[in-house]
């Protein structure tokens, strides 16, 4: 499919005040682009919502791509952030890392809720940095703190998702509630710090994340927030708690990590055997060695 620009693109769409929010986002007689590019139009109603578009549109141009290059239509909503690695059998010990994102919404949501999970997804691939899970410094604390509080995490998007409630559905009463309660009192605004505490509540999974921390060597004073009243909030993906979910998702990648960082092992080690013994075979060696010890510390939990 040719994708375009959607400031340069020829066709306008006008959009109908009386919009019904409850029908299906995706109309079946306009394409993919034509149908995202009507949830940006309405997103952009919206002053917060403006900005994202430009800030997405701003991200996306320096990786080469145009906004709807990186917004598809998907079984669900997420913003899909995949590193790719690459290295070559001759030369295991150098590699090249490549990264790539898109957003997705899901195909079955009624019209607001797409315009929600849109801003919501936007604000990850806007503001949520790439992490790098083959690097040492990569651990499970930096990882949880990262899905949910840190920036373009859980936290910014779900306020970026409320602020985009108030001023396109102000007359709606949907979604007021679980909003409301990120709201400070004494500002009236919404609050980070408000919205920390409860996405890390996890109820009955409290002991369960507490276990997993434990296991990695997590220090729980990291995590103050982190308490077992009712969870307000549950990742989709994974039907529990937020840190619940970054656990299992953490382990999830830790374990197709490892499993290819033992594959590279083999060759490495496999390559260094056929070397006659010369001062490159110990350098060989040396690296060898240093890649084993990497693995240990970072798959040893595993």
């Amino acid at each position: 499919m040719v994708r375009f620009a959607y400031a340069s693109h020829s066709r306008t769409l006008h959009i109908d005040e009386n919009l019904n929010w409850n029908e299906n986002w995706v109309r079946r007689k306009m394409s993919d682009d034509e149908n995202i590019l009507r949830l940006l139009r309405i997103l952009k109603r919206s002053d917060i919502g403006a900005g994202i578009i430009r800030m997405a549109r701003s991200r996306a141009h320096k990786r080469g791509s145009t906004l709807l290059d990186v917004i598809n239509i998907g079984e669900g909503s997420t913003a899909d952030t995949t590193l790719i690695r690459k290295f070559f059998p001759d030369n295991p010990e150098q590699i090249i890392y490549e990264v790539r994102a898109s957003v997705y919404i899901n195909r079955h949501l009624p019209l607001m809720d797409a315009v929600l999970d849109l801003s919501h997804e936007l604000t990850h691939f806007i503001y949520r940095p790439p992490f790098n899970p083959y690097k040492d410094d990569f651990n499970l604390e930096k990882f949880v703190r990262s899905i949910i509080e840190g920036k373009g995490g859980e936290v910014d998007a779900y306020m970026a998702e409320c602020n985009v409630l108030r001023e396109i559905f102000s007359d709606s009463n949907r979604y007021h509630a679980n909003c409301e309660r990120l709201i400070d009192p004494s500002t009236g605004t919404f609050s980070r710090e408000r919205g920390a505490e409860l996405f890390y509540r996890t109820g009955k999974h409290l002991e369960a994340v507490k276990m997993a921390m434990s296991e990695q060597n997590t220090s729980l004073d990291n995590f103050p927030y982190l308490s077992n009243e009712e969870a307000v909030y549950i990742s989709s993906a994974y039907g529990v708690p937020y840190p619940m979910a970054a656990v299992m998702e953490y382990n999830n990648i830790m374990t197709r990590v490892c499993f290819n960082d033992k594959k590279r092992l083999f060759i490495v080690k496999n390559k260094i055997k056929r070397l006659p013994a010369s001062i490159q075979k110990n350098s060989k060696v040396r690296t060898f060695n240093s890649m084993l010890q990497s693995f240990n510390v970072r798959c040893k939990a595993l």
